[in-house]
């Protein structure tokens, strides 16, 4: 499960700023180990947060195209309703026939 924390879908229980137990032991000895090693596994890290990101991005391209469609739906069913009520508050007399019939 997800919860939305500042603009950031999270794993329920990780909080900002804050890394899983899995990548705190990952990234732990980072620092010891040879430069070309940790070059690489930061950069395949940033990989996969990249594209996280354009995942993320697509999925809110995506609940706005939606939100846009439901607010022309909404504003169209808003007037049919209007003019739904306006009609039926017409009185009968309103619909009487031209005096020279």
């Amino acid at each position: 499960m997800y919860v939305t924390v500042h603009s950031l879908l999270l794993p329920q229980g990780l909080k900002p700023g804050k890394f899983s137990t899995r990548s705190q032991s990952k990234y732990a000895n980072m620092s010891q180990q040879d430069p070309d090693t940790r070059i690489n596994e930061l950069e395949i890290h940033i990989a996969h947060l990249e594209s996280a990101m354009h995942d993320m991005s697509d999925m809110i391209k995506s609940q706005w195209d939606r939100i846009d469609l439901l607010e022309r739906r909404n504003k169209l069913m808003a007037e049919d309703i209007k003019r739904l009520v306006d009609f039926l508050r017409t009185s009968p007399e309103d619909d009487a026939p031209p005096p020279h019939y």
